[in-house]
C-alpha cells in the first residue's frame, strides 16, 4: 500500500509554492508557458498511468494511456508552433530563442511570473523525458518477455524441429497439437 501511495505522489500533477495568474491575465509568452506547463503535467500523468497499466499488464489501460499521451503530445506540438511564431515576433534576430530568453524582456511583473513559469517547465520536460526513457524500458522488457514466450510456444509446436532463416524456430506448416496448461 506505501508503494501505491509513493507512486501517485511520483506522478502527481506538479504543485507550485505560489498561484499563478491565468492564461486571460497574462501576455502571449506567460500564456503559453503556463499552457506548456499544464500539458506537460498532464504528460507525466499520462506517463505514469501508461507504466502502470504496463505493470499490470492492462491491455486496454496500456491502450487508453497511449492515447492521452498522444494527445497530450499533439496538443504540446501545436503550442511549439505557436512558441515559433511569439518567438519571431518577439526576437527576429533570434530565432532560436527560448522562452526564458523570451520572459527576460518582459517588463515586471510578467518577468518574474514567467522566469518562474519557464523553471517550473524545464524540471517537468526534465521529468518528462526521464519517464518516457523508462517507459519505453519497461515496453522494451515486456516485449521481450512475449517474443520469448511466443517462441517457447513455437519450439513446442514444432514436430519437425525447423528454424527459418532468423535462426529461430520457425512456425512452419499448421500441425495439430495441444499444449497442457494444467500443470
Amino acid at each position: 500500500m506505501q508503494n501505491a501511495s509513493h507512486a501517485r505522489q511520483l506522478h502527481a500533477p506538479h504543485t507550485r509554492s505560489a498561484p499563478f495568474p491565468t492564461a486571460a491575465a497574462s501576455g502571449p509568452v506567460e500564456a503559453l508557458l503556463l499552457n506548456l506547463v499544464r500539458l506537460h503535467e498532464e504528460l507525466v500523468h499520462a506517463s505514469g498511468a501508461h507504466r502502470e497499466a504496463i505493470r499490470q499488464a492492462d491491455t486496454t489501460a496500456i491502450g487508453k494511456a497511449r492515447e492521452q499521451v498522444e494527445a497530450v503530445c499533439a496538443q504540446i506540438a501545436n503550442l511549439d508552433q505557436e512558441r515559433q511564431a511569439i518567438v519571431k515576433a518577439m526576437a527576429p534576430e533570434n530565432p532560436d530563442a527560448t522562452l526564458t530568453f523570451l520572459a527576460t524582456r518582459l517588463a515586471e511583473p510578467e518577468r518574474s511570473r514567467s522566469l518562474e513559469l519557464a523553471k517550473t517547465l524545464r524540471e517537468l520536460i526534465i521529468k518528462a523525458r526521464t519517464d518516457q526513457r523508462r517507459l519505453r524500458a519497461a515496453t522494451d522488457s515486456m516485449l521481450r518477455h512475449v517474443r520469448g514466450v511466443v517462441q517457447q510456444v513455437q519450439q513446442s509446436l514444432n514436430h519437425a524441429g525447423t528454424y527459418g532463416r532468423g535462426g529461430c524456430v520457425d512456425a512452419g506448416v499448421a500441425v495439430v497439437s495441444g499444449i497442457d496448461m494444467t500443470t
